[in-house]
C-alpha cells in the first residue's frame, strides 16, 4: 500500500505537516463520504472500507506499507502496519522522510527524480522539491 488512507476518523490536523500537505486534511475529510456515505466516522463504517476499523488481523495476508512524513496518513498508517504484525501478518513498513502524500506520482513525472529513483536517491531528490 502507498500512502494510504487507512482511517475514516483522522480529522484532527497536525500543524507541524498541514502547511506541507499536498492531500489535506479537508481532502480526506471529502473523500471518506464519497466512499462510505453516512457511515463515515460513525462506529458503523466498515473495516472492509476503512481498514483501519480491522479488530481482527489474524490470517491477512502480507502487506507492505509506504508514506511519506508530510502526509495526512502518516500516524494512521504506522498504526495499522503494527495492528497488522501484532496479528501476525508479516509487515514491511517505511516512513519517508520529508515526502509528501503522492510522492511516486511526482517522481514518474520529473525525469530529474526519474533518474534519482533509478539511483536510489528519489527521496532526497523529492525532498529537494519541497518549498521552503
Amino acid at each position: 500500500m502507498l500512502m494510504p488512507m487507512l482511517d475514516d476518523r483522522t480529522t484532527t490536523p497536525d500543524p507541524h505537516i498541514e502547511p506541507y500537505l499536498l492531500w489535506s486534511y479537508g481532502d480526506s475529510r471529502t473523500a471518506w463520504p464519497a466512499l462510505l456515505g453516512d457511515a463515515a466516522g460513525r462506529p458503523d463504517a466498515p473495516a472492509t472500507a476503512a481498514p483501519a476499523r480491522l479488530e481482527e488481523a489474524t490470517g491477512l495476508p502480507p502487506a507492505c506499507i509506504e508514506v511519506g512524513q508530510l502526509d495526512a496518513s502518516r500516524d494512521e498508517d504506522p498504526a495499522h502496519a503494527t495492528k497488522l504484525s501484532r496479528a501476525g501478518v508479516p509487515v514491511e513498513f517505511h516512513l519517508h522522510p520529508g515526502v509528501p502524500h503522492e510522492c511516486a506520482a511526482q517522481v514518474r513525472r520529473d525525469r530529474g527524480l526519474l533518474r534519482a529513483r533509478a539511483t536510489g536517491s528519489w527521496r532526497c531528490a523529492a525532498r529537494a522539491r519541497l518549498p521552503g
